[in-house]
């Protein structure tokens, strides 16, 4: 059993993979017939807030499915007495618990600030004793997803600035195949991954400082037009 468990490991987990779709899938399919993009609700009507809470139960089960699965999955382990290496996570029932509610507290927080989900959790991996090279894979899946969902709802209800799209794509593409090759030499030729470390904190702090900069321009322009404050749900259409 611990020999099949070993060279199941071993392979590209397709079904979790699959999983993830699926689940962006439900998000984006939940917020077009929410919306009225490919439903007959209108924004703001009654129906339109009897559907909006529907997809937190779901969201919320399919968290407690995953978490049944790893938390069994990690008792399979121990009990065949797989080898843990320096970096794995042992999913007990505590821990489990516990990074899910840390991830939905900084998905809200990734999404009033206006950043990635993966970037905030990516320190808590770090402190997990994760990996770095671990930790920087997954956050950037998890930001792919995330901006992946965002992009395809921008494009079907026709706000998405091409000009500016394909100006941040090349940027985007160009500078993260440079970051990772020049990451992936400096990591090879000294065998230290704190160099990783290094780049997410970097990274990290640059947005930081240019998130405090851009809302305190936004701040100041809206103080000069009067705009300043909470404005109406349902008085624009987002």
């Amino acid at each position: 059993d611990l020999d099949k468990l070993l060279k199941r490991e071993t392979k590209t987990p397709w079904i979790k993979i699959l999983i993830s779709i699926s689940i962006l899938l439900i998000v984006l399919m939940y917020a077009l017939i929410r919306d009225g993009r490919v439903s007959s609700i209108r924004y703001c009507s009654l129906l339109y807030w009897a559907i909006y809470p529907l997809i937190f139960p779901v969201l919320i089960a399919i968290t407690f499915g995953i978490g049944y699965y790893l938390i069994k999955l990690n008792a399979k382990r121990v009990e065949l007495g797989y080898s843990f290496l320096a970096g794995d996570v042992r999913w007990t029932f505590t821990r489990t618990g516990l990074i899910g509610i840390i991830s939905c507290i900084s998905g809200i927080i990734a999404s009033l600030l206006g950043i990635g989900g993966g970037v905030v959790l990516s320190v808590i991996m770090l402190e997990m004793k994760i990996p770095p090279d671990v930790t920087a894979a997954t956050s950037s899946i998890m930001i792919f997803f995330t901006s992946l969902s965002t992009s395809i709802q921008f494009l079907v209800i026709g706000r998405l600035l091409w000009d500016y799209a394909g100006i941040l794509l090349a940027i985007g593409f160009t500078s993260s195949l440079l970051g990772q090759t020049a990451l992936s030499y400096l990591v090879n030729k000294y065998q230290r991954k704190s160099y990783i470390i290094f780049a997410i904190v970097i990274i990290i702090g640059a947005s930081t400082v240019f998130l405090g900069v851009s809302t305190t321009l936004h701040l100041i322009d809206d103080i000069k037009h009067g705009t300043i404050g909470f404005k109406n749900y349902c008085s624009v259409r987002s």
